[in-house]
Protein backbone atom coordinates (compact mmCIF):
# COMPACT_ATOMS: atom_id res chain seq x y z
CA UNK A 1 0.00 0.00 0.00
CA UNK A 2 1.26 3.48 -0.84
CA UNK A 3 -0.36 6.87 -0.44
CA UNK A 4 -1.07 9.49 2.20
CA UNK A 5 -3.49 9.93 5.07
CA UNK A 6 -4.39 13.48 6.09
CA UNK A 7 -5.00 13.45 9.85
CA UNK A 8 -6.58 16.13 12.01
CA UNK A 9 -4.09 15.70 14.85
CA UNK A 10 -5.57 16.06 18.32
CA UNK A 11 -3.89 18.05 21.07
CA UNK A 12 -1.79 15.98 23.45
CA UNK A 13 -0.29 13.52 20.96
CA UNK A 14 3.14 13.74 19.40
CA UNK A 15 3.35 13.49 15.63
CA UNK A 16 5.17 10.17 16.09
CA UNK A 17 2.30 8.88 18.25
CA UNK A 18 -0.11 9.62 15.40
CA UNK A 19 2.13 7.84 12.88
CA UNK A 20 2.31 4.73 15.07
CA UNK A 21 -1.47 4.67 15.48
CA UNK A 22 -2.11 5.09 11.74
CA UNK A 23 0.45 2.40 10.91
CA UNK A 24 -1.01 -0.07 13.41
CA UNK A 25 -4.59 0.51 12.25
CA UNK A 26 -3.66 -0.04 8.60
CA UNK A 27 -1.50 -3.07 9.39
CA UNK A 28 -4.38 -4.74 11.24
CA UNK A 29 -6.82 -3.89 8.46
CA UNK A 30 -4.82 -5.16 5.49
CA UNK A 31 -3.20 -8.03 7.36
CA UNK A 32 0.41 -7.05 6.79
CA UNK A 33 2.83 -4.57 8.30
CA UNK A 34 2.76 -1.11 6.77
CA UNK A 35 5.45 1.57 6.76
CA UNK A 36 4.44 5.08 7.74
CA UNK A 37 5.99 8.48 8.50
CA UNK A 38 4.86 12.08 8.77
CA UNK A 39 5.62 15.02 6.47
CA UNK A 40 6.42 17.68 9.07
CA UNK A 41 6.24 17.66 12.87
CA UNK A 42 3.42 19.34 14.75
CA UNK A 43 4.07 20.08 18.43
CA UNK A 44 2.32 17.81 20.99
CA UNK A 45 0.18 20.81 22.02
CA UNK A 46 -0.65 21.47 18.38
CA UNK A 47 -3.76 20.46 16.48
CA UNK A 48 -4.67 20.24 12.83
CA UNK A 49 -3.15 19.09 9.56
CA UNK A 50 -0.66 16.25 9.84
CA UNK A 51 0.16 14.40 6.62
CA UNK A 52 1.14 10.76 7.11
CA UNK A 53 2.89 8.94 4.28
CA UNK A 54 2.20 5.24 3.71
CA UNK A 55 4.70 2.87 2.10
CA UNK A 56 6.95 4.30 -0.61
CA UNK A 57 5.08 7.63 -0.46
CA UNK A 58 7.46 8.48 2.39
CA UNK A 59 10.21 8.84 -0.21
CA UNK A 60 8.53 12.09 -1.26
CA UNK A 61 9.43 13.72 2.08
CA UNK A 62 12.08 16.04 0.64
CA UNK A 63 9.70 17.24 -2.07
CA UNK A 64 6.97 18.08 0.43
CA UNK A 65 9.06 19.36 3.36
CA UNK A 66 9.43 22.88 2.01
CA UNK A 67 5.73 23.47 1.41
CA UNK A 68 4.24 26.58 3.03
CA UNK A 69 2.07 26.33 6.14
CA UNK A 70 -0.88 28.28 7.55
CA UNK A 71 -1.57 28.39 11.29
CA UNK A 72 -4.10 29.88 13.65
CA UNK A 73 -2.45 30.54 16.99
CA UNK A 74 -3.04 32.48 20.18
CA UNK A 75 -0.30 34.40 22.00
CA UNK A 76 -0.48 35.31 25.67
CA UNK A 77 1.53 38.38 26.69
CA UNK A 78 2.79 39.29 30.16
CA UNK A 79 3.93 35.77 30.98
CA UNK A 80 6.61 33.39 29.73
CA UNK A 81 7.07 29.63 29.98
CA UNK A 82 10.23 27.58 29.52
CA UNK A 83 8.81 25.79 26.47
CA UNK A 84 7.15 28.95 25.07
CA UNK A 85 3.80 27.14 25.03
CA UNK A 86 0.90 26.42 27.36
CA UNK A 87 2.31 23.14 28.68
CA UNK A 88 5.52 24.69 30.00
CA UNK A 89 6.43 25.97 33.42
CA UNK A 90 5.95 29.70 34.00
CA UNK A 91 9.40 31.26 34.35
CA UNK A 92 8.55 34.97 34.48
CA UNK A 93 5.60 37.36 34.61
CA UNK A 94 5.10 41.01 33.82
CA UNK A 95 2.29 43.26 35.06
CA UNK A 96 1.49 44.75 31.69
CA UNK A 97 -1.66 45.40 29.71
CA UNK A 98 -1.32 45.00 25.96
CA UNK A 99 -3.97 46.55 23.77
CA UNK A 100 -5.18 45.59 20.34
CA UNK A 101 -3.63 48.78 18.96
CA UNK A 102 -0.28 47.85 20.51
CA UNK A 103 -0.33 44.52 18.68
CA UNK A 104 -1.39 46.01 15.35
CA UNK A 105 1.45 48.52 15.59
CA UNK A 106 4.16 45.81 15.72
CA UNK A 107 2.69 43.39 13.15
CA UNK A 108 4.58 44.90 10.18
CA UNK A 109 7.84 43.82 11.84
CA UNK A 110 6.76 40.20 11.44
CA UNK A 111 6.23 40.09 7.70
CA UNK A 112 8.70 39.16 5.00
CA UNK A 113 12.06 37.43 5.28
CA UNK A 114 13.31 37.30 8.85
CA UNK A 115 16.09 35.69 10.85
CA UNK A 116 14.55 33.54 13.59
CA UNK A 117 16.13 31.73 16.53
CA UNK A 118 14.31 28.42 17.22
CA UNK A 119 12.99 27.68 20.73
CA UNK A 120 15.27 25.85 23.15
CA UNK A 121 12.56 23.21 23.41
CA UNK A 122 12.74 22.03 19.80
CA UNK A 123 13.66 18.85 17.95
CA UNK A 124 16.71 20.42 16.31
CA UNK A 125 19.92 18.47 16.82
CA UNK A 126 22.99 19.96 18.47
CA UNK A 127 26.02 17.71 18.10
CA UNK A 128 23.69 14.75 17.71
CA UNK A 129 21.50 15.62 20.72
CA UNK A 130 17.97 17.02 20.46
CA UNK A 131 17.80 20.58 21.79
CA UNK A 132 14.79 19.80 23.98
CA UNK A 133 16.74 17.05 25.76
CA UNK A 134 19.46 19.56 26.63
CA UNK A 135 16.84 22.08 27.74
CA UNK A 136 15.31 19.54 30.13
CA UNK A 137 18.74 19.26 31.77
CA UNK A 138 19.01 23.02 32.08
CA UNK A 139 21.56 23.28 29.27
CA UNK A 140 21.06 26.07 26.76
CA UNK A 141 21.75 24.88 23.23
CA UNK A 142 23.69 27.21 20.89
CA UNK A 143 20.90 27.47 18.31
CA UNK A 144 21.66 29.67 15.32
CA UNK A 145 19.20 32.07 13.71
CA UNK A 146 17.70 30.75 10.48
CA UNK A 147 16.02 32.57 7.63
CA UNK A 148 12.27 32.14 7.43
CA UNK A 149 9.56 33.96 5.55
CA UNK A 150 6.22 35.13 6.88
CA UNK A 151 3.97 35.84 3.92
CA UNK A 152 1.13 37.21 6.00
CA UNK A 153 0.19 37.63 9.65
CA UNK A 154 -3.15 39.02 10.72
CA UNK A 155 -4.75 39.69 14.06
CA UNK A 156 -7.96 37.66 14.11
CA UNK A 157 -9.29 38.77 17.47
CA UNK A 158 -8.49 39.62 21.06
CA UNK A 159 -9.69 36.65 23.07
CA UNK A 160 -9.21 38.07 26.55
CA UNK A 161 -6.87 40.37 28.46
CA UNK A 162 -3.40 40.02 26.89
CA UNK A 163 -4.47 37.03 24.76
CA UNK A 164 -4.69 37.50 20.98
CA UNK A 165 -5.38 35.13 18.11
CA UNK A 166 -3.48 35.35 14.83
CA UNK A 167 -3.53 33.68 11.42
CA UNK A 168 -0.04 33.17 10.02
CA UNK A 169 0.98 32.00 6.54
CA UNK A 170 4.68 31.17 6.53
CA UNK A 171 7.50 29.12 5.08
CA UNK A 172 8.31 25.64 6.29
CA UNK A 173 10.65 25.65 9.27
CA UNK A 174 9.01 28.66 10.95
CA UNK A 175 8.49 28.30 14.70
CA UNK A 176 5.26 29.97 15.78
CA UNK A 177 6.43 29.83 19.41
CA UNK A 178 9.42 31.94 18.40
CA UNK A 179 7.10 34.50 16.82
CA UNK A 180 5.22 34.72 20.13
CA UNK A 181 8.50 35.24 21.99
CA UNK A 182 9.78 37.84 19.54
CA UNK A 183 6.48 39.72 19.31
CA UNK A 184 6.44 39.95 23.10
CA UNK A 185 9.93 41.50 22.97
CA UNK A 186 8.71 44.00 20.40
CA UNK A 187 5.95 44.91 22.87
CA UNK A 188 8.52 45.21 25.70
CA UNK A 189 7.03 42.34 27.63
CA UNK A 190 7.02 38.53 27.85
CA UNK A 191 4.95 36.06 25.90
CA UNK A 192 4.21 32.48 24.92
CA UNK A 193 2.00 30.57 22.50
CA UNK A 194 -1.26 29.54 24.13
CA UNK A 195 -2.43 27.21 21.37
CA UNK A 196 -1.80 26.41 17.73
CA UNK A 197 -3.87 24.87 14.94
CA UNK A 198 -2.29 24.04 11.58
CA UNK A 199 -4.95 24.94 9.06
CA UNK A 200 -3.00 24.18 5.91
CA UNK A 201 0.17 22.33 4.87
CA UNK A 202 1.03 22.74 1.21
CA UNK A 203 -2.18 21.96 -0.67
CA UNK A 204 -3.80 20.04 2.22
CA UNK A 205 -6.36 21.96 4.28
CA UNK A 206 -7.95 21.10 7.59
CA UNK A 207 -11.23 20.32 5.82
CA UNK A 208 -9.39 17.57 3.92
CA UNK A 209 -8.37 15.80 7.14
CA UNK A 210 -9.93 13.00 9.14
CA UNK A 211 -9.92 12.44 12.88
CA UNK A 212 -8.18 9.35 14.20
CA UNK A 213 -11.46 7.94 15.48
CA UNK A 214 -13.09 8.22 12.04
CA UNK A 215 -9.97 6.87 10.35
CA UNK A 216 -10.06 3.79 12.55
CA UNK A 217 -13.60 2.98 11.39
CA UNK A 218 -12.74 2.93 7.65
CA UNK A 219 -8.96 3.27 7.31
CA UNK A 220 -8.51 2.21 3.68
CA UNK A 221 -11.15 4.73 2.60
CA UNK A 222 -8.94 7.59 3.76
CA UNK A 223 -5.70 6.54 2.06
CA UNK A 224 -5.32 9.03 -0.80
CA UNK A 225 -2.96 9.26 -3.74
CA UNK A 226 0.24 11.15 -2.97
CA UNK A 227 -0.63 13.32 -5.97
CA UNK A 228 -2.67 15.28 -3.43
CA UNK A 229 0.50 16.65 -1.85
CA UNK A 230 2.75 16.60 -4.90
CA UNK A 231 0.77 17.28 -8.08
CA UNK A 232 3.06 16.62 -11.05
CA UNK A 233 2.48 15.93 -14.72
CA UNK A 234 2.59 12.28 -15.79
CA UNK A 235 4.41 10.53 -18.57
CA UNK A 236 3.51 6.95 -19.50
CA UNK A 237 5.96 4.30 -20.65
CA UNK A 238 5.23 0.82 -21.87
CA UNK A 239 5.73 -1.85 -19.23
CA UNK A 240 8.84 -3.13 -21.02
CA UNK A 241 10.50 0.30 -21.12
CA UNK A 242 9.49 1.06 -17.53
CA UNK A 243 11.08 -2.19 -16.36
CA UNK A 244 14.30 -1.28 -18.16
CA UNK A 245 14.36 2.17 -16.55
CA UNK A 246 13.61 0.75 -13.10
CA UNK A 247 16.32 -1.88 -13.49
CA UNK A 248 18.92 0.83 -14.01
CA UNK A 249 19.23 0.98 -17.78
CA UNK A 250 19.62 4.47 -19.23
CA UNK A 251 16.90 5.47 -21.66
CA UNK A 252 16.87 8.39 -24.05
CA UNK A 253 14.44 11.15 -23.15
CA UNK A 254 11.58 11.83 -25.54
CA UNK A 255 10.81 15.30 -26.84
CA UNK A 256 7.29 15.12 -25.43
CA UNK A 257 8.40 14.50 -21.84
CA UNK A 258 7.37 17.28 -19.41
CA UNK A 259 9.95 19.80 -18.26
CA UNK A 260 11.05 19.55 -14.63
CA UNK A 261 9.95 16.76 -12.33
CA UNK A 262 7.17 14.45 -13.49
CA UNK A 263 5.63 11.11 -12.54
CA UNK A 264 6.74 8.13 -14.61
CA UNK A 265 3.71 5.91 -15.12
CA UNK A 266 3.25 2.39 -16.43
CA UNK A 267 0.01 0.41 -16.67
CA UNK A 268 -1.79 3.17 -14.80
CA UNK A 269 0.57 3.01 -11.80
CA UNK A 270 3.07 5.69 -10.81
CA UNK A 271 6.52 4.12 -10.65
CA UNK A 272 8.84 7.04 -9.94
CA UNK A 273 9.51 10.75 -9.94
CA UNK A 274 11.69 11.44 -12.98
CA UNK A 275 13.05 14.20 -15.17
CA UNK A 276 14.50 14.56 -18.64
CA UNK A 277 18.08 15.73 -18.22
CA UNK A 278 20.62 16.26 -21.00
CA UNK A 279 18.69 14.03 -23.36
CA UNK A 280 18.34 11.15 -20.89
CA UNK A 281 15.52 9.89 -18.66
CA UNK A 282 16.65 10.23 -15.04
CA UNK A 283 14.77 8.47 -12.22
CA UNK A 284 15.03 10.64 -9.12
CA UNK A 285 12.79 8.80 -6.66
CA UNK A 286 11.36 5.32 -7.09
CA UNK A 287 7.84 4.79 -5.85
Amino acid sequence: MKGIVCIDKPKGMTSSDVVVKVRNILSRTVGEKQKAGHFGTLDPDGQGVLIVGIGTANRLFDYVLKKDKTYRAAFCFGKETDTLDESGTVTATDNVEISKDDVIAVLPRFKGRLMQIPPQYSALSVNGVKAYKLARKGVEAPLQAREIEIYSIELVEQISANVFEFRINCSSGTYIRSIARDMAKALNTLGYMKYIIREKSGSVELKDCVTLSDFEKEPVKYVQSFEKILPLKKYALTDALAQKALSGLTLDASDDMPSGDFYLESNGEIKAVAEARQGKLVLKTRL
